[in-house]
């Protein structure tokens, strides 16, 4: 093989011809084949041929030609060395080339090797002489060495000192285009440079210590402000997808500003603007929750959200510079201040853009409690107003929130959430409550009210205590002394200033009260329950978009949004409409006089206390949209206001007839009205069932027991005088008139025991809606208004309309009595001189008495039909009267001695007269009966045998045996006294009489006839 050995002398070069595929093709045969060869090696010959075979071993046993030698495979040994060595020389010729150019790579390789060990050994001869040089000690390097430190040092801190007096006016720029990460870090990186340098134990350096501190304080200052500026909406509210405050002030083409009002208010949805205000809000939190939310998603984030991702940006960056703490401290404490602010701030738009507007509204108007109405020159502004507040107060609700969830996330759950959420929620409500309560509390209602309280009940004067109410020394801690002088003080105080609240649930550790206040700015409208008009829609749009934001870890620890609502309106709205009612009532009626008239109907006259009433309970009525809704708590406050209206009613006949004075010297009416029996009668008379008028007259004058003798005659105080007889005759009037429109506001509907829409704030809207009138000028024509009522409800509403039912009939019977009481009056005065009855001579014209109660009964009865009462009510007056005129003449026939012709027809002549008096003042006459009084004065005139024989006969109207034996002395009397005057000077004589032997016998022949006394 030494034919392959290279030609010596010759360099090979790297060759760059190209392989095509057939010589590609043979040379891998070639390497096939060889490798071949290799593999028949390790298979066939593994056991001879290996790592470890001897060559001359080999040899010998190739030689050897026993049976334990390899004589007999030395053929194929030779024949495996030709073949190995041709497969070789194939692959070798077939891949010279390649071999050519490894040949001279590994030639040109050798060359730089040894150039390279030539130069590494140049150096390291050098690097020797160098070790030497420098391992000489020489005192001066090392001097120079730490010169050369401190040289570097002061340059490295004139460097540091050049950069630290160029930050101010870098941070300065970052700040001014608000780039304040970057203000941040220039801020970080400058304090670390001066750390790293000790650079502020330099006292020129000092000033730009104070500098940077004073930069970084305007920066978190900033910051800080930035947040109030997004939570508080200082820049105004950022838009969402509908923007509900350009809604509410969007003017439509055509449309007057009351139209545009009534459109854009009826376009109000809650529920959708609730959603679409928190859709902001919900990007965030959905942002939030995300694994890779971050600062840099925070700095390049776009669309919805962005301001309270800004925020959490903001908090962030106040974090970095380490006062994360100081900046939650005044996000809390400043809250009810920037909250308040809101108010103030939007109420000063009004003030300001309206000033002409505002002077118009302070304007006294009787109805100014009732709310504004709709064509108010205020009315869209102040709406308006309340609207943007609301929508405020959520943005401020919605950005604590997000402060409190980007606390979380920036802390990582290394640290708990120092931030006071529930404490910043809590402030919120407050002054929501505290916004309420000045439009919707009246001073003047609760001013009025305690004052009817303190007139309703005088409240007992507590016991003098020798222990000192306060003591200082008692004032500790938790000591229950301390908090037993707090309570006596918060009662002391209530006492003396009525309408003051303190919260029970306040921590009574000290007897001092700490109270986050501040100066109220007048309303712009005057406060009342009313205004709930304006403030309803807003205030539930706050409450359902904000009824989520309570985080899970405070639920039930702080009230939520829809708590806070229904509890604000059962607590204190309808307890404020309660009060606002009975002011009203007060105010509209009470304060009047009870007596004033009012015509109404042409020529008919009412109290005016009760047609202003009607008045204001229409207003109420429309306002209250009772006639289309059944609210429970509304039906509740108005049927307190109709009983007020029925107790002033109430109240006026008590005080008129004294039916309640138990100590007082009574008429005999209001003696008569307190007789359970007699008002038993009365009630069956006006009832229609009928009653039996002799029982009731003997009830009646059974309470004048010695009539007619001058104890047992009525006094003039005992009837009605002229005015008190008007105010009855108007009272029975006024009652009929409220008896016949009361009645027909009752409206029982069907009401839903379903449950399950009452969380719903469009119920919720439905339930307290109030309507808003726009002209209060055609209220008089609304007479189709009702108050809607339940079944339970309408029992109730029913008790008031029988109570003025009672009312009436008792007016219609005080006034039957004094009809009676007249009677008794001018008749029992008719026998004050009894004596007259005798005389032979005597004026032949009507009694004077007689002629006085034809004359007042005539004026009743021309006063009451003036007051157009249904028709029988006048009779009702009137029927019955027969029975009393009866039973006053026969009573006081009693009381005459004598009576003669003349007597008699005198007697006669006054009957018939007063009774055709009284048979004209009902509608027929046959109503009015006073025979048996005539028939008994005819009797008297007659003889015994007369009065006999029509009492056998059975003709005799008079049934009283008590009469009958009157009559009878009567038709004796003149007789008797002539005989008497004769017989004077012996009185023994007279007995023997045959006259009174006569009358003896009359008196036991009518005993005989056994009629009952």
């Amino acid at each position: 093989m030494m034919h392959l050995k290279p030609v010596q002398g010759r360099r090979r070069g790297l060759s760059v011809n190209s392989i095509s595929d057939a010589q590609q093709k043979a040379m891998n045969n070639s390497l096939d084949n060889l490798q071949g060869d290799l593999t028949h090696v390790e298979t066939q010959w593994n056991r001879i041929l290996n790592e470890k075979s001897n060559p001359l071993e080999l040899a010998l046993s190739f030689l050897d030609d026993t049976s334990v030698g390899l004589g007999h495979r030395y053929h194929d040994f030779k024949q495996l060395k030709t073949r190995i060595g041709f497969d070789l020389q194939e692959a070798v010729n077939e891949h010279f080339q390649v071999l050519n150019t490894n040949v001279a790579s590994y030639g040109i390789a050798v060359d730089s090797i040894t150039a390279a060990q030539d130069n590494i050994k140049e150096l390291k001869n050098q690097v020797s002489e160098s070790v030497s040089n420098i391992t000489i000690e020489k005192g001066s390097l090392k001097e120079l060495n730490e010169n050369v430190k401190k040289q570097n040092d002061i340059i490295e801190a004139l460097s540091s000192i050049e950069y630290l007096v160029q930050l101010p006016e870098k941070i300065e720029d970052s700040i001014r285009s608000q780039d304040y990460k970057k203000a941040q870090t220039l801020l970080a990186r400058g304090f670390l440079c001066a750390a790293n340098h000790d650079l502020w134990s330099l006292g020129p350096l000092q000033i730009l210590k104070q500098q940077l501190e004073l930069q970084e304080h305007v920066l978190f200052n900033t910051l800080v402000e930035e947040i109030h500026n997004i939570i508080y909406s200082k820049k105004g509210p950022f838009s969402s997808g509908r923007d509900i405050l350009k809604d509410i002030g969007l003017k439509q083409d055509d449309f007057t500003n009351l139209e545009n009002y009534l459109y854009n208010v009826a376009n109000v949805d809650v529920l959708r603007d609730s959603i679409t205000m928190k859709s902001p809000f919900t990007v965030f939190m959905q942002k939030i929750n995300e694994a890779p939310f971050s600062l840099k998603a925070i700095i390049t984030s776009s669309g919805p959200g962005n301001d309270f991702q800004r925020v959490f940006f903001l908090l962030s960056i106040i974090n970095d510079i380490n006062k994360l703490p100081t900046a939650l401290s005044i996000l809390t404490n400043r809250a009810r201040e920037e909250l308040h602010n809101i108010v103030l701030k939007c109420t000063e738009e009004v003030r300001a853009n309206r000033p002409s507007l505002l002077k118009v509204a302070v304007t006294p108007n009787i109805d100014d409690d009732l709310g504004m109405s709709v064509k108010d020159v205020l009315a869209v502004p102040v709406k308006e107003c309340f609207w943007k507040i609301f929508v405020k107060f959520l943005i401020a609700a919605q950005g604590h929130r997000v402060v409190f969830e980007s606390i979380n996330k920036i802390l990582q759950s290394t640290a708990v959430n120092s931030y006071q959420f529930g404490q910043v929620w809590l402030k919120i409500l407050s002054e929501i409550e505290t916004l309420l309560v000045k439009y919707l509390e009246n001073p003047q209602v609760t001013s009025v009210q305690s004052a009817l309280n303190r007139n309703i009940s005088t409240p007992t004067k507590p016991g003098k205590s020798n222990t000192p109410l306060f003591t200082l020394q008692h004032n500790i801690e938790d000591s229950s002394a301390a908090k037993r002088h707090a309570n006596e003080l918060k009662a002391l105080l209530k006492d003396l200033f009525p309408g003051i609240t303190i919260s029970a649930t306040t921590e009574l550790g000290s007897i001092y009260i700490e109270e986050e206040s501040f100066e109220q700015e007048e309303p712009l409208v005057p406060p009342t329950v009313f205004n709930v008009k304006m403030l309803l829609e807003p205030f539930l749009f706050f409450c359902q978009a904000a009824s989520g934001l309570i985080p899970t870890e405070f639920e039930g620890k702080h009230i939520t949004s829809m708590t806070f609502l229904t509890t604000f309106m059962s607590e204190q709205f309808f307890p404020k409409l309660d009060k606002t009612l009975a002011y009203l009532f007060e105010l509209r009626v009470g304060s009047n006089n009870p007596y004033a008239l009012e015509a109404i109907e042409g020529s008919k006259y009412i109290f005016k206390a009760a047609a202003d009433f009607r008045i204001l309970l229409k207003k109420l009525l429309f306002i209250m949209n009772t006639t289309h809704k059944f609210r429970s708590r509304v039906f509740d406050a108005l049927l307190e206001l109709l009983r007020k209206f029925y107790r002033y009613h109430l109240n006026l006949f008590e005080g008129l007839f004294g039916t309640k004075a138990s100590n007082v010297q009574k008429r005999i009416i209001s003696v008569w009205l307190t007789d359970d029996e007699i008002m038993k009668h009365e009630k069956e008379f006006l009832d229609g069932s009928g009653t039996d008028a002799n029982a009731e007259a003997n009830l009646m004058i059974r309470h004048c027991a010695n009539y007619p003798n001058k104890d047992g005659v009525l006094h003039k105080d005992d009837i009605l005088n002229t005015v008190t007889l008007n105010g009855v005759v108007h009272f029975l009037g006024t009652a009929n008139w409220i008896l016949s429109w009361l009645p027909r506001l009752r409206k029982v509907v069907r009401t839903s025991d379903d449950t399950s829409n009452e969380g719903n704030i469009e119920m919720l809207k439905i339930e307290w809606c109030f309507f808003e009138s726009n002209d209060w000028t055609a209220i008089d024509k609304l007479d189709n208004l009702k108050i809607s009522m339940d079944s339970q409800a309408a029992a109730r509403f029913d008790e008031i309309i029988e109570g003025f039912s009672t009312l009436h009939s008792n007016l219609l019977t005080a006034i039957r009595f004094d009809t009676r009481a007249r009677c008794i009056y001018h008749i029992g005065f008719m026998f004050r001189s009894p004596d007259a009855w005798g005389f032979d001579a005597g004026s032949s014209e009507l009694n004077e008495h007689i002629a006085a109660l034809i004359t007042d009964l005539e004026t009743i009865e021309n006063k009451v039909r003036q007051q157009q009462l249904p028709e029988g009510n006048t009779d009702k007056v009137f029927i019955g009267i027969d029975s009393m005129i009866n039973k006053a003449f026969l009573l006081g026939m009693r009381s005459v001695p004598v009576i003669n012709k003349t007597g008699v027809k005198r007697m006669l002549k006054n009957a018939k007269v007063l009774q055709n008096a009284c048979q004209n003042l009902v509608s027929n006459p046959s109503m009015i009966d006073i025979t048996a009084s005539m028939q008994f004065f005819s009797l008297c005139g007659s003889t015994e045998s007369d009065l006999f024989q029509q009492l056998e006969q059975g003709k005799l109207v008079i049934s009283s045996k008590n009469d009958l034996k009157n009559i009878l002395r009567l038709q004796f009397s003149e007789e008797i006294q002539h005989q008497t005057r004769r017989n004077s000077n012996n009185p023994k004589r007279i007995n023997s009489m045959p006259l009174m032997k006569r009358y003896d016998e009359s008196i036991k022949r009518l005993e005989s006839f056994g009629r009952r006394s």
